[in-house]
């Protein structure tokens, strides 16, 4: 369900899939069917216990940056943060996650995945995030699992 707060601000609440997208199809931009995904921002907005996920990444992205975003979930306890579903030969320049509070039942985790096509939008682990392609400074979590980045705060 979505809420539109008035102003700049939407509330997403309960939502299965997860809280939000980033995408760009990298074959539609290797053939030169597509811009791709450059200098977006996502900024001040609520996820209210959505569940599976609350960012998905499928690039490759460029100069994209999300801040200032609420993350609360205190109903999914096997919620993931962020899973970058980027195929392994694009390259995701200056994505940046930052100043983003996560309020979560379950522990922030954040990895490199492929989907499982065995559910709604189900992925699994296929490495450690990359750190190099999807930075993360100054966000502030309730748990973390296996995560550590630049001025967090707990």
């Amino acid at each position: 369900m979505i809420e539109d707060v008035g102003g700049d601000a939407i509330v997403l609440i309960g939502t299965k899939g997860g809280f939000f997208l980033i995408c760009s199809d990298f074959e539609h931009e290797k053939r030169g069917n597509s811009i791709g995904n450059t200098n977006s921002t996502l900024h001040y907005n609520i996820s209210f216990n959505d569940h599976t996920r609350t960012f998905l990444i499928n690039g490759p992205l460029r100069n994209i940056e999300v801040k200032g975003n609420i993350i609360y979930n205190v109903v999914d306890e096997n919620l993931v943060g962020v899973v970058d579903a980027t195929p392994n030969a694009a390259v995701n320049k200056n994505v940046i996650f930052s100043q983003n509070r996560f309020h979560t039942k379950a522990p922030f985790k954040a990895y490199r995945g492929y989907w499982k096509a065995n559910g709604c939008g189900t992925f699994a682990q296929k490495a450690p995030m990359n750190y190099k392609q999807i930075q993360f400074s100054n966000n502030q979590f309730s748990k973390v699992s296996r995560h550590k980045e630049p001025g967090m705060k707990m």
